[in-house]
């Protein structure tokens, strides 16, 4: 809960919701002053909507490039109060994982099964990936709940540890 930092995987394609994320993190501006807001695999339309959010918020929000070292990406995610991944696909996200691995509290699509990784409410949120007003209220719970941040990062990790393997 100490983290300063949300991550948004932002594809935003046949089943990406980068935008709808996006979206959600302006909905929720007031209480994001102090976190830096990252946004990976950005597209042009996302670039656009982060430049738009940025000038109309203040929010300190910024493209993260791609960077082929793996480490760098669970640094990032190590740095990470929150990990949103919004999408419509039906398999479980790699990133929701690696975010579970990592302590990063995650805020996935409801297209996903993510379910059968997650307990809504406690080890993280599931939202529609069409309701930005839902990923607002989401990472507003997220920022504002300490404990819950702490307890599901323990709750994660363990779930992570008993079940992934290669």
């Amino acid at each position: 809960s100490r983290r300063r930092s949300i991550l948004i995987k932002g594809y935003n394609h046949f089943a990406g919701r980068g935008i709808e994320s996006l979206l959600g993190c302006a909905a929720a501006a007031d209480v994001l002053a102090g976190f830096s807001i990252r946004v990976t695999h950005a597209n042009e339309a996302v670039r656009q909507a982060i430049a738009a959010i940025a000038a109309r918020t203040g929010l300190d929000i910024a493209e993260q490039p791609f960077q082929a070292d793996r480490s760098s990406h669970f640094a990032r995610l190590s740095d990470s109060r929150i990990a949103v991944g919004i999408g419509v696909s039906d398999g479980i996200s790699m990133s929701q994982l690696e975010a579970m691995a990592y302590g990063a509290f995650p805020i996935q699509g409801s297209g996903a099964c993510a379910s059968e990784w997650i307990e809504p409410g406690r080890t993280g949120f599931i939202v529609s990936p069409f309701d930005p007003a839902a990923i607002a209220e989401a990472i507003r719970r997220a920022v504002e709940d300490d404990a819950l941040v702490d307890e599901a990062a323990i709750a994660n990790r363990a779930t992570v540890e008993a079940r992934w393997n290669r």
